[in-house]
């Protein structure tokens, strides 16, 4: 079955982002006089940033409440009452982000995306988190359960990571699942002493979530 031509597209850009990624490491320990990043340099590559503020919500972000529909990649999820989720402009789109606090920053963000890197699995997904973790922060925690959504099995991933730029760890909870070879996520970041109430929040995401076919 043919792709969507936005599916492909998205494919693309993951490449491209990987093929970067590659490319950093090698330039890093190619040569044995080459110096590590700078700390500003290694903040803006930390696994971390992917959920910073700043970047997860645009300004020109869509603001979406209750039920959310996903029909490009064909899920829908209820997005908990009194929270708003934020997705691209520009549609379609494949991720929704929904702040919980600015301080301490804690969000959810729901992805979906073709499986472009093979990793066929939710395990593979998470392994590779880890190994992008590892690059320019420190892991200290990782637990590890099975989890389904609406049905399709998969993994929840718990994370304590110790951002590069940051002085208190942060955790990094994914549930992951692989269905047609695209890989569905829900992610949390959110620190530990707000980490009950947050989870609370997730789960029930989890629990909302449906596939539209």
């Amino acid at each position: 079955m043919a792709l969507p031509t936005n599916r492909l597209v998205a494919a693309a850009v993951a490449l491209l982002v990987s093929a970067a990624l590659v490319i950093a490491i090698a330039v890093g320990t190619g040569s044995p006089q080459a110096k590590g990043p700078s700390q500003a340099a290694a903040a803006a590559q930390s696994y971390c940033r992917h959920f910073a503020a700043d970047t997860a919500v645009s300004a020109s972000a869509q603001p979406w409440r209750g039920r959310y529909i996903n029909r490009l990649y064909d899920y829908a999820l209820t997005i908990p009452q009194h929270y708003v989720g934020y997705a691209p402009a520009s549609a379609p789109a494949r991720d929704l982000v929904i702040p919980l606090a600015a301080q301490p920053s804690a969000l959810l963000r729901v992805d979906a995306a073709y499986d472009v890197l093979y990793d066929i699995t939710a395990a593979g997904v998470h392994t590779r988190d880890r190994v992008d973790v590892a690059l320019f922060d420190r892991l200290l925690s990782d637990r590890v359960e099975p989890f389904s959504l609406a049905g399709v099995a998969g993994g929840r991933y718990r994370m304590q990571v110790l951002c590069r730029a940051d002085r208190e760890p942060i955790v990094l909870e994914s549930i992951i699942v692989v269905r047609n070879r695209e890989i569905y996520r829900l992610d949390l970041k959110t620190r530990t002493d707000r980490l009950r109430e947050d989870e609370a929040l997730l789960e029930a995401m989890a629990a909302s979530w449906s596939w539209i076919r």
